[in-house]
């Protein structure tokens, strides 16, 4: 995909100065007529499209191929180096180090090989294209050759056996171009949260497995023969499940095919069946409440991972940790497992349709997956989650603050679920970099729960109609695009910069402090 555009955010500043919005009565502290909204994406060193041919070799544990990666220099700079990420090697150090996760060879479009240096134990990629620059608007071709080991890990990257059952979960597997953005590569160490900051592109993928394995990926997949066609577009990344036990079940909702693939095992039709209900009301109400789901189907896919992980176009769901898969049904709470379906499948609005850097920005995904999940799918009172809470109580089971938040008034479970973690704080500040936080559990309490805080109190200072005609203005504005946090509060206030919408930010957003600070010294 060629893109050449450059679309401005048109802001009705006159319109927010002086008609009767929210905003009336307060001053402004940022001047909002400077701002244009920019795409990093058009500015990048950009891949056009992945064409891949991978072999997954089960007895090894590999999956081994070619990625021929199609570039266009989108930026200002004429390039003589490019920068990969090989991510098993940061994930994974100990089989990388064994030399079993390796970029081996790449080579230019003419077939000419060409030198690269590795950094980060191989995670980091530099590769020598002085002898044909890119330069500004320029495209080329690198093709790489690589062989990864994919470790014994109940994980986002990762295979499990139990019994004659043998799943295949792939992420992160293959080189990717890193992002250029600024004159620099993007070059963030892996650590907890998501790792990959990428711009939409398409995916050309043979992937060959043994016959008897079901082949799930992002976007839309064929199999014949034990060789599965993929094809991806407007995709920021290439996921798949790979099972020689898997069934699938499937329904139509608002043009989007929702398919939910599960282990073929017995005792969980009801898990199923609910999973797969979560999911086509979570397409409906994100229609309705965001705007219009951007691929034609959504895949649902168990998996043997903590929680769940969200990849364009397909989730991965983990499974209870039982003794054997035919307890699952009775080891997990449906209405969790709606949650769970709400949080991820939120992603696919948030990080996977409206894009950001995870590293810098994550607030602005995890905090509306789990607002999603915690607060607008449970008071939506789908039909999923209701029914899922009653099968719970019949057994007597509880459910989490999503449950909770339909059972009592929401603003005191809201007042009472902020005062366990920020204490009467002035400031609770969920938009620092990732590795700023120190741990998971701090990372985890900022940037996914403060960010639940922060929209919960920005829809209370707003109005909820003001409120939710901005999301869906903001989804509609930057779908396949890259925000940042800085244009979050750029556009907010150019729709509500009220008092109370001021203190929201103040609360929670460093940048909006840094932002004034820099006015009043301008």
């Amino acid at each position: 995909m060629k893109k050449t555009f450059r679309k401005l955010l048109v802001l009705l500043l006159a319109a927010a100065m002086t008609a009767g919005l929210a905003g009336c009565g307060a001053k402004c502290p940022i001047d909002l007529s400077t701002y244009e909204y920019v795409d990093p994406s058009e500015h990048t060193c950009y891949p056009t499209s992945y064409t891949m041919e991978l072999t997954l070799d089960v007895p090894s544990k590999t999956v081994s191929g070619n990625a021929l990666i199609n570039i266009q220099n989108l930026s200002d700079d004429t390039l003589d180096k490019l920068c990969l990420r090989f991510w098993p090697a940061s994930i994974y150090p100990a089989a990388a180090k064994m030399g079993a996760s390796a970029v081996e060879k790449i080579t230019d479009q003419d077939g000419k090989a060409l030198t690269f240096t590795e950094e980060d134990g191989g995670s980091i990629l530099w590769v020598d294209i002085s002898g044909h620059p890119l330069a500004p608007g320029e495209s080329g071709a690198i093709d790489c050759t690589f062989k990864t080991k994919i470790p014994d890990k109940m994980d986002r990257c990762g295979f499990h056996i139990d019994g004659d059952l043998t799943t295949f979960q792939l992420s992160y597997f293959y080189p990717m171009l890193s992002m250029y953005q600024d004159g620099e590569w993007d070059t963030h160490p892996y650590i907890y949260g998501d790792p990959t900051y990428n711009p939409v592109t398409a995916f050309y993928v043979t992937f060959t497995a043994p016959e008897e394995y079901t082949v799930v990926a992002s976007g839309q997949e064929e199999t014949h023969n034990g060789i599965t066609s993929i094809y991806g577009g407007d995709m920021r990344e290439m996921a798949i499940v790979a099972c020689n036990k898997m069934k699938v079940i499937s329904e139509e909702v608002d043009g989007v095919t929702v398919n939910h693939y599960g282990f073929d095992v017995g005792g969980k039709d009801q898990y199923e069946a609910t999973s797969l209900a979560s999911g086509v009301d979570c397409v409906k109400l994100y229609t309705e409440t965001f705007g219009p789901y951007p691929y034609d189907e959504l895949d649902l896919v168990e998996a043997f991972n903590d929680g769940g992980m969200e990849y364009p176009g397909l989730l991965m769901l983990g499974i209870p940790e039982v003794d054997d898969l035919n307890q699952i049904l009775s080891a997990k709470k449906m209405s969790n497992l709606c949650l769970l379906n709400a949080h991820e499948i939120g992603h696919e609005w948030f990080y996977g349709c409206v894009g950001d850097n995870p590293f810098t920005d994550a607030w602005l995904d995890e905090g509306f997956a789990y607002y999603c999940e915690e607060y607008l799918f449970p008071l939506a009172e789908m039909p999923s989650m209701m029914e899922g809470r009653e099968f719970d109580r019949s057994r007597h089971i509880t459910s989490s603050l999503g449950g909770f938040i339909l059972d009592g008034d929401k603003d005191e479970l809201m007042a009472s679920y902020m005062d366990g973690l920020i204490h009467g704080a002035d400031t609770y500040y969920i938009d620092k970099p990732s590795f700023t936080y120190g741990n998971w559990s701090t990372y985890y309490e900022h940037v996914y729960e403060g960010g639940l805080f922060f929209l919960y109190e920005l829809e209370k200072a707003m109005g909820s109609d003001a409120f939710h005609a901005f999301l869906k203005d903001w989804y509609t504005e930057h779908s396949l695009k890259i925000v940042t946090t800085r244009d979050f509060i750029y556009e907010l206030l150019a729709v509500d910069h009220s008092e109370a919408v001021q203190a929201v930010l103040t609360k929670y957003l460093s940048t909006y402090t840094e932002m004034v600070e820099e006015a009043k010294a301008s």
